[in-house]
């Protein structure tokens, strides 16, 4: 076994394309001589320490990091264009060895004639562009659909412009026989993968409350909904709340998500909703 190790890290070493691995703590575990010849950087100042430590953003860009966290925590392959004064474009995926999670970072060079391999920078650039817009379409759609501003709440959900939706969604709409439903949501992913999922689920959240249906009816249909749209391992935890109009009575309904607290006006917790 350890011999079959020692040739794939040998196979790695040799590509001609960087090859780095992750492991689940963040440490690197292969820096291979492409990264080392290509970065100035040897692998006896990597290997082993955190990658965000021992890793410039000069060496790998801050949003190629970010997605090597992304990859380890959702599972999801990441493609990452590093814009045009670069020549360099990164594949990250996550894999499974011995039963511990890796992310496996291919780093390829544009000019090095790698279309073979993975895809082109332009054709990278191509696909990012035409996510991003369908996910602004796909936000601006969700955002039309609000008719009614929650008094007294903050809400803190910040979305760059860039279209890179994190996959939280908040929503409130009135009820029409008093009070107000609202729903927050968390779609595991980011981005177009999170937006798609989105706009049903909003779709559903303001039809049925505009027309007096309950959280229960509200719950079911967009369990329904989801399990018809979206693919394996692509989901939503969502806590849907009913506030009756004088503010008294409070209905909640949590699937997945952290606990849901009622404080007071002290800030102290008096309830839990696991």
């Amino acid at each position: 076994m350890e011999e079959q190790t020692h040739l794939a890290f040998e196979i790695f070493n040799q590509a001609d394309y960087g090859v780095v691995l992750v492991d689940q703590y963040h440490q690197v575990q292969i820096w291979n001589k492409w990264m080392e010849a290509q970065t100035s950087l040897p692998l006896s100042d990597v290997i082993a320490k955190p990658i965000k430590h021992a890793v410039s953003e000069q060496v790998l860009p801050s949003k190629v990091l970010a997605a090597v966290n992304e990859t380890l925590q959702y599972g999801q392959p990441i493609s990452v264009a590093n814009g045009d004064d670069s020549p360099y474009f990164y594949e990250l995926k996550r894999i499974v060895l011995s039963d511990q999670s890796f992310c496996l970072l291919e780093v390829y060079d544009s000019n090095a004639g790698h279309t073979s391999e993975a895809k082109s920078l332009e054709e990278l650039s191509f696909q990012y562009d035409q996510e991003l817009a369908l996910t602004s379409h796909l936000l601006d759609t969700i955002s039309g659909m609000k008719k009614f501003s929650l008094p007294g709440v903050s809400v803190w959900q910040k979305e760059k412009a860039t279209g890179n939706f994190s996959g939280d969604l908040v929503l409130s709409a009135p009820r029409p026989s008093g009070g107000i439903n609202i729903l927050i949501g968390d779609f595991i992913g980011r981005g177009l993968s999170a937006a798609v999922g989105a706009l049903p689920v909003a779709e559903v959240f303001y039809g049925m409350t505009g027309k007096g249906f309950g959280l229960s009816d509200i719950i079911e249909e967009l369990n329904q909904k989801l399990l018809f749209i979206l693919p394996d391992g692509l989901f939503c935890a969502a806590c849907l709340i009913e506030l009756e109009h004088e503010g008294k009575m409070l209905a909640v309904w949590n699937g997945g998500l952290p606990d849901l607290l009622v404080m007071d006006e002290e800030s102290n917790i008096k309830y839990r909703v696991p």
